[in-house]
This record gives C-alpha cells, sequence and structure tokens, in this order.
C-alpha cells in the first residue's frame, strides 16, 4: 500500500504580501479622502461660526442694553443657536456662543463698556 499526500492547498506568504499591498493602495486614498471632506465641513462650521459671532458682537457692542439671550438662525438649510450671556455687575463682561445641532461650535468672551450718561 502506497499512501499517496496530495499537498496542502493554499496561499504562499509572498501572495498575501502582495494581497496587503494591493488593498492598502487602494484603501488608504479613501481613507484620506474621507478624513479630508470630515475635516472641510468642520472648518467650513467654524468660518460659520465665527461669522455669527462677529455679527453678535458688534449687536452687543452698538445696542448693549437690548441683547437677547437666545437667537436661532437657518443658514444653509442649518439650525444655528447663539447664546449670549452678560455678567450684571460692570464691567460687563458678554460671552456668546454659537452652537449648530446642540454641539458648541465656537465660543467669545469680552467686556462691555456702557456709557450711562448717554443712555445707549
Amino acid at each position: 500500500m502506497t499512501a499517496s499526500i496530495k499537498p496542502i492547498q493554499g496561499f504562499t506568504l509572498l501572495e498575501i504580501l502582495i494581497a496587503i499591498v494591493l488593498l492598502s493602495v487602494v484603501v488608504v486614498p479613501l481613507i484620506f479622502t474621507f478624513r479630508q471632506d470630515k475635516m472641510f465641513v468642520h472648518d467650513r462650521d467654524r468660518v460659520t461660526a465665527m461669522c455669527l459671532i462677529d455679527q453678535e458682537a458688534e449687536m452687543v457692542r452698538v445696542f448693549p442694553r437690548y441683547m437677547s439671550p437666545v437667537k436661532r438662525k437657518t443658514i444653509a438649510g442649518q439650525e444655528w443657536e447663539i447664546c449670549c450671556e452678560k455678567t450684571p455687575t460692570p464691567p460687563e463682561e458678554c460671552r456668546i456662543s454659537v452652537k449648530k445641532n446642540g454641539r458648541e461650535i465656537s465660543t467669545v468672551t469680552f467686556l462691555v463698556y456702557c456709557d450711562t450718561t448717554s443712555g445707549k
């Protein structure tokens, strides 16, 4: 009786390494592309938030007594919330924060000087 031994069929180490290299050539650029898209959206949100803060800060500087605590604005179909808080004692400190979808994007704190003689 002769026992015939069949060779085990499988992949060689070289074939596996080539497959890993080819897969990484395809997958790595895709990962970087998606990451850059996410960073672009984050940067766009920060620029929008800073523009909203700048507008609101200017309104507070011009009309410090008429500051509303919360405002909502819709920009490009997305809702933004602008929150203003002011300390009651002089020098008044104003904190303006901007949120999108409940997540705070940016915050600025500054001092507000009011002219009490002119009523502004």
